[in-house]
C-alpha cells in the first residue's frame, strides 16, 4: 500500500510555557513542510511525551505546535493518532500501591474495579490537551468518534477505500520512575479491549493493514507483560499486526519481526 504517509511523531517534551515556540520546534517544522511536499493523505501518529514531566502549563505551547503543523500541512492531513508517554501521565501515590497488588491474570471487570478508575486520573489533563489537539484536525463528530476514554483501543482510518486499524495502546500507565526499562506492564484488560474494538471492525469491512502505535518498544515490558503482547499482536488468529510503531528511546531503530507474513 502506497496509498497514504505516515508523519511519525514522539518526544516532543514541550516544556515551555506560553505561545512562542523554542527554535529546535520551528525548525522541526519546517523540517516537515519540506519532507511532506512531495507526498498527500498524510496520517499523523504521535507516539507519546507531548510534554514534559507531567507539566501541563506548558499546553499551550502543544497547542501552538500542532496549529503551526495543520498551517503547514493541513490540506494533507487525513487523520491523527495519538497515545500517551510516560511524560504525560501525573504521578498519585496510589502507583506504587496499584502496581504491587496487579496481576496481570486478573479479569478485565475486576480490574477497572479496583484499579483502573484512579490511575485514569494520572491522564486526566493529557486526556484534554489531545481532544484539544485533534480538534485543530478534525471536525466535532470526529473528534468524539476518535477519543478513548481509557487512552487505549482500535480505530480506523479509510484512505482511498482501504481500511487500515490503528491499534493504540498505553504502555505509560504503569510508569513509575527512570528504572521503567523492563518493568512495565501493558495488561490483559488492555490487550481484552483492544482485541474486542479490532473485532468489531474487523466484522464490519475487514482491515488492509493494521499499525500498533505506542509509547515504549515491546522489550520495555516485563518478561511476561513482553511474551503476551507480541504473541496477540503478531498473532494471524489475534491482532494480525503489520507494524508496531513507538518512541520514548529517542532513536530511529528499525526491528524486524520474524511472521509467517
Amino acid at each position: 500500500m502506497n496509498d497514504f504517509t505516515i508523519l511519525h511523531l514522539s518526544d516532543l517534551h514541550i516544556n515551555k510555557s506560553g505561545e512562542k515556540l523554542p527554535l529546535l520546534l520551528e525548525n522541526l517544522l519546517l523540517d516537515i513542510e519540506e519532507e511532506m511536499k512531495v507526498v498527500n493523505n498524510i496520517i499523523i501518529v504521535v507516539t507519546g511525551d507531548l510534554v514534559h514531566k507531567g507539566n501541563y502549563q506548558s499546553k499551550e505551547s502543544v497547542l501552538t505546535f500542532f496549529k503551526k503543523l495543520k498551517e503547514k500541512i493541513g490540506k494533507k492531513v487525513r487523520d491523527i493518532y495519538i497515545v500517551p508517554g510516560n511524560h504525560d501521565k501525573t504521578r498519585n501515590k496510589l502507583d506504587e500501591k496499584i502496581l504491587k497488588t496487579y496481576k496481570f491474570s486478573e479479569s478485565t471487570e475486576d480490574f477497572y474495579q479496583n484499579y483502573w478508575k484512579y490511575i485514569k486520573i494520572n491522564f486526566s489533563e493529557y486526556t484534554e490537551l489531545v481532544e484539544k489537539i485533534y480538534s485543530i484536525f478534525l471536525t466535532k463528530s470526529k473528534v468524539r468518534k476518535k477519543l478513548k476514554e481509557d487512552t487505549y483501543g482500535a480505530s480506523v482510518t479509510t484512505i482511498n477505500k482501504k481500511r487500515i486499524c490503528f491499534l493504540l495502546f498505553n504502555t505509560a500507565w504503569a510508569s513509575q520512575d527512570s528504572r521503567d526499562e523492563r518493568r512495565l506492564k501493558v495488561g490483559k484488560f488492555q490487550l481484552d479491549k483492544i482485541q474486542e474494538e479490532y473485532e468489531i471492525g474487523k466484522k464490519e469491512e475487514g482491515y488492509d493493514l493494521t499499525i500498533a502505535l505506542a509509547h515504549h518498544p515491546l522489550n520495555w515490558l516485563s518478561g511476561k507483560e513482553e511474551t503476551e503482547a507480541q504473541s496477540r499482536i503478531l498473532s494471524n488468529y489475534r491482532l494480525a499486526c503489520d507494524v508496531y510503531i513507538s518512541g520514548h528511546i529517542h532513536n530511529r531503530d528499525v526491528i524486524n519481526w520474524q511472521s509467517t507474513r
